[in-house]
């Protein structure tokens, strides 16, 4: 056999390191594929978490102005309930009183924009401690139908329900409009009449 038949050494060693350079490129290729599906990846939970941000802070835009608090802190002055800047009303408006000796409920319905003032509960008044030692939480529904909760310290939550009044369909049906909480609008069944 020719020693010359197989090539010389150079030939081998530049067929060698082509091969190497080519597995290489070939391994660069993938792991830059999978990298890049990472990042893609990460992108994607970024957009994601931030349009959740917006669509959160989007909701509790009107809910964010509607607070209750002490209006005058001298001997248990009148409750101040505010719906500050918001030219819209808020509904199914529920005061929580939260005092040492108890909680008492008061609802309020329908509040219109603007500052309503209401009268401490009578108990609250003839207990022990001071207005500091009294606490008062609300729930309500916006003009979206979401009900919001804001408990006693100040923490404002969406229950995760929303109530949407359904349209009166016709004068057969001019009663109370039916309410649903399931997040959809209930169908009525107009075969019933």
């Amino acid at each position: 056999m020719d020693p010359n038949t197989w090539g010389d050494l150079a030939t081998w060693v530049t067929a060698t390191v082509t091969l190497g350079a080519l597995v290489a490129a070939i391994v660069a290729v993938r792991r830059s594929g999978e990298l890049l599906q990472i990042e893609q990846e990460r992108d994607k939970a970024r957009d994601k978490r931030d349009a959740d941000l917006r669509e959160a802070a989007e909701r509790a835009e009107q809910a964010d102005l509607v607070a209750a608090w002490p209006y005058d802190v001298e001997d248990f002055g009148p409750l101040s309930v505010q719906l500050t800047g918001s030219s819209l009303p808020v509904y199914d408006v529920e005061l929580e009183f939260v005092g040492p000796s108890g909680v008492e409920t008061e609802e309020l319905g329908l509040l219109p924009p603007g500052t309503q003032l209401h009268d401490w509960p009578q108990w609250m008044h003839d207990g022990e401690g001071t207005l500091a030692d009294f606490r008062v939480a609300l729930s309500f529904r916006d003009t979206a139908g979401r009900v919001w909760r804001r408990n006693e310290y100040g923490v404002l939550r969406w229950t995760g329900i929303t109530v949407y009044p359904q349209p009166i369909t016709s004068t057969a049906s001019m009663g109370t409009p039916a309410i649903s909480t399931t997040g959809q609008p209930e169908a009525q069944d107009d075969q019933r009449e």
